[in-house]
């Protein structure tokens, strides 16, 4: 689906991103753990009776409000871990928390979005190795590290489907249980050929021996605009 400029324009956004050099970690876990750590509101949403987590590191960049010009950051990493939910039928994506190393975003973030947003320091290097093939690495100290080496494009499974195309997340905010809905164009994804990682993670979050690996995706990027935050319950 391609969202033409005068679509963006006469449709209601409050911000708009690129995301850039997107890996995604997936994991299954057993949806009741899952549950125990979700505010009320939102329940495990499942693929054949599972449900997952998913560890995302990727750049944020351009960020920009209506009218405005870019905020003066070039671009910055963040690493998010999330799961999967739906609220009242809809689907969506809970994040546990959306780590980055840039001040000014987490303060955006977490002051006019009630987005779980933490200061850690992280780095990370994307080298194109040919026309069709690049390697990717990230690390956040003490945290987690992932080098991966990324193929050519591939067509999206059912599964790759129900993990990445999800167009609402959902946060808890002063009032209760907030969903944010974003614009952007169907994830076209890349195979990652190898992937070594470490993940001390989502220990963090109470996941320590509960997650079985399933895959990691890539993507060059997407434009993201996101619309008002709405309070659903």
């Amino acid at each position: 689906m391609f969202f033409p400029r005068p679509f963006i324009i006469k449709t209601s956004w409050v911000i708009s991103q690129n995301w850039s050099d997107i890996l995604f970690l997936h994991f299954s876990c057993e949806k009741e753990r899952i549950q125990k750590f979700l505010p009320d509101g939102l329940e495990t949403d499942t693929y054949n009776g599972e449900g997952y987590l998913s560890i995302v590191p990727f750049i944020m960049k351009d960020v920009s409000f209506p009218y405005l010009p870019p905020l003066p950051f070039a671009s910055l990493w963040e690493l998010n871990l999330r799961t999967y939910v739906t609220n009242k039928g809809r689907k969506g994506v809970y994040f546990f928390t959306l780590d980055t190393d840039h001040p000014l975003a987490q303060w955006i973030a977490t002051t006019f979005f009630n987005l779980p947003y933490r200061l850690r320091r992280m780095e990370g290097e994307v080298r194109n190795t040919n026309k069709l093939t690049k390697n990717f690495s990230f690390k956040s100290p003490d945290s987690f590290l992932v080098d991966a080496s990324i193929g050519e494009k591939e067509e999206s499974s059912e599964r790759d489907a129900w993990l990445t195309e999800r167009y609402s997340l959902y946060t808890s905010g002063p009032k209760g249980l907030y969903r944010g809905d974003v614009i952007h164009e169907p994830w076209q994804l890349r195979r990652v050929v190898k992937q070594t990682f470490s993940d001390e993670f989502t220990k963090q979050f109470g996941f320590s021996n509960s997650l079985k690996f399933i895959k990691a995706s890539y993507s060059d990027g997407v434009d993201v605009y996101f619309k008002p935050f709405l309070l659903v319950s």
